[in-house]
This record gives structure tokens, C-alpha cells and sequence, in this order.
């Protein structure tokens, strides 16, 4: 309850990004890097909320870029979908 409280009073009531919070994905980083010796970015990770989600979101993104790099000539390199 404390940290439900706490979620409350600092304003954290909104949903997230699709990719999930950046303090989480700056600790599954860490967490990867400790345990595991591997080195990822938060930009490389993405938290969802379940397997139909995760699923929805890479093929959206692919059918989006894809479409964006044909109908509009835009470079797959210059096409980005995550905010940090």
C-alpha cells in the first residue's frame, strides 16, 4: 500500500510508454549486465504487458517502417520508434 500511496502523491497515475519506464529498463540493463555479462541499452529493451502485446507492437512496428520506407522513401536507418 505504501508504494501505491507514494505512486500517487509523486503524480506516477498515467498510463506508460509502449516500451515501459525508463528506470525499469535502466535496471533490467544493469541486471543483465551483472548477472548475466551482457550489454544492452534501454533503447533495446522494451517491457510489456504480455506475449499478444509484445507481439502487436514488433509487428506493427515492422509493418510501419516497412510501409514508411516504400510509400514515402524513407531510410530504414532514419526511421525510429522509441523515445530514448
Amino acid at each position: 500500500m505504501k508504494a501505491c500511496e507514494k505512486a500517487i502523491e509523486s503524480g506516477q497515475t498515467k498510463y506508460v510508454t509502449v516500451s515501459g519506464i525508463l528506470p525499469l529498463r535502466k535496471a533490467i540493463c544493469k541486471k543483465l549486465k551483472e548477472d548475466n555479462n551482457v550489454d544492452y541499452q534501454p533503447k533495446e529493451i522494451i517491457v510489456s504487458t504480455g506475449a499478444k502485446q509484445a507481439l502487436y507492437n514488433a509487428l506493427l512496428y515492422v509493418y510501419l517502417t516497412q510501409t514508411l520506407s516504400r510509400t514515402c522513401g524513407v531510410p530504414l536507418e532514419l526511421i525510429s520508434m522509441s523515445e530514448t
